[in-house]
């Protein structure tokens, strides 16, 4: 499905209006996370992001890599990535299929109460961000 190519960095479809998300959030007094916050709050955990027809859940193993699926009406895709939390606090992976291109993709991320925001900050990448999303202690989804 097209819409996979849009996945950010926890493999997401994009809203085209980041500059937006990013001016409420700082507007509200919301910074991107720091590394150790990413870091902590990802892994070892599911990240769950809902779209209007579509679900993604991605489970971020403490060994760098993760594996993530996506189901809609119809359907499902399953990838696996490597992803770490660079020194900045960016958010980075890579899918072994077509999401986001099948490239390496970065992301700033944003807590906003008990949801997240990620706003992809990859070189040669306009900044997307994804639609809200929240993060799911363990891997209940068994991934």
């Amino acid at each position: 499905m097209k819409f996979f190519n849009c996945i950010a960095v926890l493999a997401a479809l994009s809203i085209s209006a980041c500059a937006s998300v990013e001016e409420d959030l700082a507007e509200r007094g919301i910074a991107p996370m720091t590394a150790e916050e990413v870091a902590a709050a990802v892994t070892g955990n599911t990240l769950r992001v809902e779209g209007d027809t579509w679900i993604w859940h991605g489970y971020y193993r403490a060994d760098g890599t993760a594996i993530g699926k996506a189901t809609w009406n119809g359907g499902e895709k399953v990838g696996n990535a490597v992803w770490e939390v660079t020194p900045e606090g960016q958010m980075c992976s890579q899918w072994d299929n077509d999401w986001v291109n099948g490239e390496r993709a970065c992301s700033a991320m944003y807590k906003d109460g008990d949801r997240y925001v990620s706003v992809r900050t990859t070189e040669n990448s306009k900044p997307q961000s994804t639609p809200y999303s929240t993060i799911i202690p363990g891997n209940p989804q068994n991934l």
